[in-house]
Order: C-alpha cells, then sequence, then structure tokens
C-alpha cells in the first residue's frame, strides 16, 4: 500500500514554485539586454542559458513545472470521477475538469494560444489591452466554462467550493488579466523591465491558482472519499 501526504506534497509545489520565480527573475535578460540580444544576428531562444529558468520561455525547467502540476491536477480529478461513478453518483463534472487540466497542461508545454496572437491581432488590428490577441478567445473560454460549472461547484462543500473557485480566479487574473497588461505595456512601451517583470507575475499566478486547485480536489479526496482503490484492468 502507498500512503501520499497530499499537504506535503502541495507544499513542496509552493516552495518549488517560489524558486522558480526567484530564479528566472534573477537570472533573465531585462529589457535593454533583450533588445541588445534580439538585436544580435548570431542570438538564439534555444541556445540563451538564461532560457533553462526563464518562465517567459516555452520548454523549460519552470513550463514542464507547471504542466506536471496540471496534469497531477486532471489525475486527481479523473480519480475522483471514477470513484463517483463506483458510488453511482454523476462523475460528469468531474471528468470535464480532468480534460480542462490537461489542455492546460499540453497548452503550457506547446503554447497552442499563442498560434492565435497574430491571426486575431492582424485580423482586427487589434492593440493596447488586446495587444495580446488571444486572450478574447481566453475570456470567453473562462465565461463558458464558469457558467457551465455553478451547479457543480454549488454541490461541493463549502471549503472545498472555495478553494476551487479561489483557485479558478487566481489563474484567469494571471493568464487574462496580466497579459492585458502586459499587452498594454508592449503595444505602447515596447520590450521593457516592467513587461518582463510582468511575466514573473504571470507565471506566479498562474502556478499559484493550479496549486489551490489541486489543493481543494485533494482535500475533496481526504473528507469525502477518504480512501481509494485503482483497479488495473
Amino acid at each position: 500500500m502507498i500512503y501520499w501526504n497530499q499537504r506535503m506534497v502541495i507544499i513542496g509545489m509552493v516552495l518549488i514554485a517560489v524558486i522558480l520565480i526567484v530564479i528566472s527573475a534573477i537570472v533573465s535578460p531585462q529589457g535593454d539586454e533583450l533588445l541588445e540580444k534580439k538585436a544580435s544576428l548570431s542570438y538564439s531562444i534555444m541556445s540563451e542559458p538564461s532560457r533553462v529558468f526563464n518562465v517567459d520561455q516555452e520548454a523549460n525547467i519552470p513550463t514542464w513545472f507547471t504542466a506536471s502540476i496540471a496534469l497531477y491536477t486532471a489525475l486527481m480529478a479523473s480519480l475522483i470521477a471514477s470513484s463517483m461513478k463506483s458510488q453511482g453518483k454523476k462523475s460528469a463534472g468531474w471528468r470535464g475538469l480532468a480534460c480542462l487540466f490537461v489542455y492546460i497542461a499540453l497548452d503550457e508545454v506547446g503554447g497552442l494560444h499563442e498560434l492565435l496572437i497574430e491571426p486575431l491581432r492582424n485580423a482586427f488590428g487589434l492593440t493596447g489591452w488586446l495587444y495580446q490577441s488571444w486572450i478574447i478567445v481566453g475570456l470567453a473560454i473562462a465565461l463558458i466554462v464558469g457558467l457551465a460549472y455553478i451547479q457543480f461547484l454549488f454541490r461541493l462543500p463549502r471549503n472545498i467550493r472555495f478553494y476551487l473557485i479561489t483557485g479558478g480566479i487566481i489563474y484567469v487574473l494571471g493568464v487574462i488579466g496580466v497579459e492585458a497588461i502586459g499587452g498594454l505595456v508592449l503595444s505602447t512601451e515596447g520590450l521593457t523591465n516592467w513587461y518582463v517583470q510582468l511575466s514573473h507575475i504571470e507565471e506566479f499566478l498562474e502556478i499559484m491558482g493550479l496549486i489551490l486547485a489541486l489543493y481543494a480536489l485533494s482535500e475533496f479526496t481526504r473528507r469525502e472519499i477518504k480512501s481509494m482503490t485503482i483497479v488495473l484492468k
């Protein structure tokens, strides 16, 4: 039998998140330095040593760490769904959450949302708050998911509902709210130090939102399910 202390895992995740954000803030090039590097014909993001810890880049340690949290949360939602189904209770909401967190992990690693930026920006001439144009689609998805899950959320115990909703709000504030501010800065002031720091705030909020959601699911499992048997067929 395997015993897994969920609370210690979550505390460890928070500590790792803080460490990664601090390291990224220290090693990442600032605005002027980054502009100089991008002006060089020999500059390559993939060969830049700071890329390994830069939260504003893809395919690195912070990216995989965030994706791992999302996948872990998806696994928890899937296990809860299976347990609910075995008890004859509704499980569709939990399976939907599992799919949502799997998509978040894939998007974190593959940067899927970034594929929308140029087409939308060029098609509608977006600037200012909407310069990072994918946030229009992101807001629509967040609204649809929020409305679809109202009844599901209010069936949950109050403390679980609080953590899950708070985690979702923090995640959306980071991934969409701070991204909108960053788009405004980028379109009006260019690649400044302020824009670079905003990327760290954004990533920190994203990670904390996911960790809170994971904590909510862990608490639900501990209080409502208590024990779980996994059968592999």
